[in-house]
């Protein structure tokens, strides 16, 4: 390129650049096009204004941008043969596309950051406090650590090679958005931010490890009810029909989310990844998220068989909502052991009722003995009472002995569930 000292153009067409040393200029608005940096290349405490690009450029030795500051940096069909310097730099924009880095490198990022079509061959470190990292069909071959401050992170088809990680700089958690089509099996992420992440088209997400259930949001519910939930759910509650304030302030004016048989599915992934981690009350969210789901899933599919005037379908979907409807009123999907027992109460007063009334031959028994026999009748599964009673007594009886156990058992379950590790 003309302008740089001590260079020759080859017989291939390229400039080839031997040592450079560029350090605190200042340049405006410059393009390297078909250049080899041979040798090594300084750009320290440099002042980029406008757009600074390098096209075809390889860079074959050392390269350096210490202190440097720039308008926007493009790097486009780049080639880093060896190590490349961006500490302590200051860009507003850095764009990197179909380039390649074939040594282990450390990036200290800031501002705006595009990787594109970039395959990193050696053990990679993105570190910084970039405003926005945006990673689209990168390759880390080696793997990578990406440790960054209150950063956007955007991962569309990532391919990891070997076990990495995500997480943050000073205790300022990065935020992660989206992870389309990236397999996140070998990725742990720590003091990370996944409240506002959407997890359709990730691959292998029961992999992911995840520190701390920190990471996401919790449910816009009462204390009883308190569970975390990804953000798919969020938006998908938001929607003007499903929805209730709750949801719609927490998602604010997010898009509608994906249907709820997708996010039962990555809810299944999570609950699995929870489970291998030994959480098992960890994994006990993520279950509830899952049958939230299903429960939703099927009362939806309800309401298009009705539509459709297709009764068969109609009905089995009924069934099922109804079934899970059950399972979330008195237990909670097994999770919610208040719910039990309070079931078990009205249950057990209520039938306290019926047998003052209507249990027991004549007007002998005062609601105190009613109660007591209701209470007996619920905790004996298979023998009972030897009090005399009437058909509608034998009723109520039966009825006790198969409920006050049941009731019991998801009681016992949902505590179980909670502590155990």
């Amino acid at each position: 390129m003309a302008g740089l000292p001590d260079t020759e153009r080859g017989p291939d067409g390229r400039i080839h650049q031997l040592d450079l040393d560029l350090s605190g200029q200042c340049l405006e608005g410059v393009t390297f096009t078909d250049v080899t940096f041979a040798g090594e290349t300084h750009f320290d405490r440099c002042t980029f204004t406008g757009e600074t690009r390098f096209e075809n450029c390889a860079f074959t030795g050392y390269v350096s941008f210490v202190g440097a500051t720039a308008d926007r940096l493009v790097f486009r069909d780049c080639r880093f043969g060896h190590i490349v310097n961006l500490g302590e730099t200051a860009f507003a924009e850095l764009s990197v596309r179909r380039s390649e880095f074939d040594a282990a490198v450390e990036l200290e990022l800031s501002g705006a950051v595009d990787i594109h079509l970039t395959t990193f061959a050696g053990r990679s470190r993105l570190t910084g406090a970039p405003r926005s990292l945006e990673l689209r069909r990168v390759a880390f071959r080696s793997g990578a650590r990406l440790v960054l401050g209150g950063s956007d992170v955007t991962l569309y088809d990532v391919e990891l090679g070997a076990p990495s990680s995500l997480g943050s700089l000073d205790r300022n958690r990065p935020v992660v958005r989206h992870v389309v089509g990236t397999d996140l099996a070998p990725l742990r992420v720590y003091d990370t931010d996944l409240s506002r992440c959407t997890f359709v088209g990730a691959h292998n997400l029961d992999g992911l490890g995840v520190e701390s259930l920190d990471a996401f949001s919790w449910a816009p519910r009462g204390p009883l009810t308190r569970r975390r939930v990804v953000w798919d759910e969020v938006r998908l509650r938001a929607e003007p029909e499903p929805g209730h304030r709750g949801w719609r302030e927490l998602a604010g004016t997010a898009r509608p989310g994906p249907g709820p048989a997708q996010v039962a599915a990555d809810y299944r992934a999570l609950r699995k990844a929870r489970e291998n981690a030994k959480d098992e009350p960890g994994a006990a969210d993520f279950y509830y998220g899952e049958m939230e789901m299903r429960r939703m899933a099927r009362h939806r599919d309800m309401r298009a068989a009705l539509g459709s005037r297709r009764w068969g379908e109609w009905a089995m979907a009924a069934t099922e909502h109804t079934l899970l409807w059950l399972y979330w009123a008195v237990s909670g999907y097994g999770l919610r052991a208040w719910r039990a027992l309070a079931a078990l109460v009205v249950v057990v007063l209520g039938a306290a009722v019926v047998f003052r009334y209507a249990g027991f031959p004549g007007d002998t028994h005062t609601y105190a003995a009613s109660l007591r026999f209701s209470v007996q009748s619920a905790m004996s599964l298979l023998r009972g009472t030897d009090e005399a009673l009437t058909p509608t007594g034998e009723w109520v009886a039966l009825a006790l002995r198969l409920l006050g156990p049941l009731l019991a058992g998801l009681a016992l379950l949902a505590l179980r569930g909670r502590v155990r590790r």
